[in-house]
């Protein structure tokens, strides 16, 4: 999909029903990625499994790298990510990531998710208004101590929290996404 990993190194090694990636590492948006997976390859759906770690991945630079819509974050994220995918789409995932060092999030996003969670029934509720405003700051870049994101598979749909973190504000986002409309997102992305 276009995406920018430097130089791969990896051990491969086969038996007669699978083939295994050990120790695979790469950079990716000035972090690195280690991989350990296997591959089924004697199943009709090739079922795949990965449990990948990342570290120092710069969040500054995979809002340039794939651009999501109205989004603009900084800080270095790391974290675990164990999924598996066959030729029907993703089946398993688990994702634990965490954030912590220079981490920002816009301003205009922390307002527009504050406002969808506070102001839903009360459109128009100035005083709800303000106090979103003087909690959200006049920097262009609203400043956070800590992320995580915790995702899972339920019924199909990729669920889970993303949350941040800060002295005078907590913002927490319910996921719920087809897994499709995700790869599709990253596509669009990376075109």
């Amino acid at each position: 999909y276009g995406m920018p990993f430097g130089a791969v190194q990896t051990g491969l090694r086969l038996d007669p029903t699978q083939l295994f990636c050990e120790g695979l590492e790469t950079t990716f948006l000035g972090g690195t990625v280690k991989l350990d997976g296997t591959l089924n390859y004697r199943d009709p759906a090739w079922k795949t499994t990965a449990d990948l770690r990342v570290a120092r991945i710069d969040l500054k630079e995979f809002t340039k790298t794939f651009e999501p819509p109205d989004v603009v974050l900084t800080g270095m994220v790391g974290g675990t990510v164990t999924m598996t995918v066959s030729t029907e789409g993703l089946e398993a995932l688990e994702a634990d990531m965490e954030a912590t060092e220079g981490l920002t999030l816009n301003r205009s996003m922390v307002r527009q998710i504050l406002m969808s969670q506070y102001v839903n029934d009360a459109v128009g509720n100035k005083s709800v208004q303000k106090i979103i405003e003087k909690v959200i700051g006049d920097d262009e870049q609203r400043p956070f101590d800590r992320a995580i994101l915790e995702l899972g598979m339920e019924d199909g749909l990729i669920v889970g929290i993303a949350r941040l973190e800060s002295k005078s504000l907590d913002v927490t986002v319910d996921i719920s996404a087809q897994p499709s409309a995700i790869l599709e997102a990253i596509r669009s992305s990376t075109e």
